[in-house]
């Protein structure tokens, strides 16, 4: 990796962001192993009804299948998974390093969540398909109504940018660089390469860097479960 390594301890050291509510967060695919570290489900294929995913491979590559149609998506490729459709993953077997995958999915539907039963062995017919980009490449990110990214270059002689998480919550996700996230009368929260930081919907906040930080900023649609408090109300379109 470009930069300072970032080890396994530190990738998934802060676990998944709203925990299993959210659906998201850092993971390890390491060589030689059968699949994501700590995930039982394995390479099953699934569909996540009504949702859409993200996968943003930080290190190393991998090999998905989604309804159908395969690639390979490499270090620094932010793919995006239309909802309804059924996908795979799995370790790019030339891969030479761990794959280091950070995942979102959204909305996050409890009575949704994975979906494993017989239709996930046929191809549905959307006309959605997977898209691939390249971030901080000048190319278009893909997105969807439930996922959007950004790329976000910020320097210590800019002011500090000022956001509200209006209807979304947002994840910034720290390509390079150091990253400051405010929150007034709350916190302040750090993240260096590799690290995130999640703001809740309807928080108003400030990014800053005390030299140079480049930022996947990924927006969530998220929905409350029943039972569990996200701190946030619903969401609408």
């Amino acid at each position: 990796m470009d930069d300072q390594e970032v080890s396994i301890s530190d990738w998934l050291a802060s676990g998944f962001f709203f925990a299993e509510a959210a659906r998201g967060g850092p993971w390890v695919w390491r060589l030689g192993d059968p699949g994501l570290l700590g995930e039982p489900l394995g390479p099953v294929r699934h569909i996540h009804d009504q949702a859409a995913e993200y996968y943003y491979m930080f290190q190393g590559s991998a090999r998905i299948e989604v309804n159908g149609e395969e690639r390979i998506i490499r270090q620094n490729e932010l793919a995006y998974i239309p909802a309804d459709l059924p996908h795979n993953f799995w370790l790019d077997p030339d891969s030479a390093v761990d794959a280091y995958l950070f995942v979102v999915v959204a909305p996050n539907f409890a009575e949704r969540k994975w979906r494993t039963d017989e239709h996930n062995h046929v191809h549905v017919d959307t006309g959605e398909r997977v898209r691939v980009a390249r971030v901080f490449a000048g190319q278009e990110l893909p997105a969807g109504g439930m996922l959007t990214a950004f790329e976000l270059n910020l320097d210590s002689a800019q002011d500090p940018l000022v956001a509200t998480a209006a209807h979304r919550e947002i994840v910034y996700l720290v390509i390079d660089g150091e990253l400051h996230v405010s929150m007034p009368d709350v916190l302040e929260e750090t993240a260096w390469r590799g690290g995130y930081i999640h703001v809740r919907e309807g928080v108003e906040h400030r990014l800053s860097t005390p030299s140079s930080a480049r930022v996947l900023q990924m927006d969530c649609k998220f929905v409350p479960w029943i039972g569990v408090d996200l701190g946030g109300g619903n969401v609408s379109e």
